[in-house]
């Protein structure tokens, strides 16, 4: 059996809603040498995936073994809840537009 590979030319970088640094500078450049972005954290560490909600740290958590990540919760949190009331508008307006018989989705 004869396995081709492909080489691919990445680099890996910080992106996420919230982090999208990339965008200026990276990806551009990225484009201009054929390569790929492979992002990292793009759930920033939790935060998108609503694991720290209302400020709770669960324990074992990223920003419980990182102490130094503790600090920045309230600013970052004031940055997901307007992104997470914009999510669940979207959500609720495409529940309301779907055709009867659509299997249901979980909330």
């Amino acid at each position: 059996m004869i396995t081709l590979v492909i080489p691919t030319e990445h680099m890996e970088a910080n992106y996420s809603i919230l982090v999208c640094d990339a965008e200026k500078t990276i990806i551009p450049a990225l484009r201009d040498h054929q390569m790929h972005l492979l992002p990292y954290m793009s759930l920033a560490s939790g935060l998108l995936s609503g694991k720290y909600r209302g400020g709770a740290i669960p324990t074992g958590s990223r920003l419980d073994r990182m102490p130094f990540m503790k600090g920045s919760l309230p600013q970052n949190l004031g940055a997901v809840d307007p992104l997470q009331a914009f999510a669940e508008a979207r959500v609720s307006s495409w529940r309301n537009w779907r055709s009867p018989g659509w299997p249901e989705t979980r909330s």
